[in-house]
C-alpha cells in the first residue's frame, strides 16, 4: 500500500484503486457466470443419460411382450404351450 502510493501518488491512488475494484468484481461475475454454464451443462448431460437409461430400461422390459404379440399376430393364433378357457 504504501509502495502504491509513493509510486502513483495521493491523487491517483482512489481511481486506480477504483479500477482494480471493477476489474475484480468483472472477472468474479465472469467467473460464476462460467461456473453456472458448466455446471447446468454437466446437470443437462447427466439428465440426458438417465433419460436414455431409463428408455433402454423400458425398451427391455417392453422386448419380450412387443415378441409375443407380433409371433401372435403372424400365427394368428395362441403363441404355444398357451391354453385359453374351453
Amino acid at each position: 500500500m504504501v509502495m502504491a502510493l509513493v509510486v502513483f501518488g495521493p491523487r491517483r491512488l482512489p481511481e486506480i484503486g477504483r479500477q482494480i475494484g471493477k476489474l475484480m468484481y468483472e472477472f468474479r461475475k465472469a467467473s460464476n457466470d462460467f461456473k453456472f454454464q458448466m455446471e447446468e451443462e454437466l446437470r443437462s448431460a447427466e439428465e440426458a443419460d438417465a433419460r436414455k437409461k431409463e428408455e433402454e430400461r423400458l425398451r427391455a422390459l417392453s422386448w419380450p411382450a412387443g415378441y409375443a404379440r407380433r409371433k401372435i399376430s403372424r400365427r394368428g393364433g395362441r403363441p404355444r404351450g398357451v391354453r385359453g378357457r374351453r
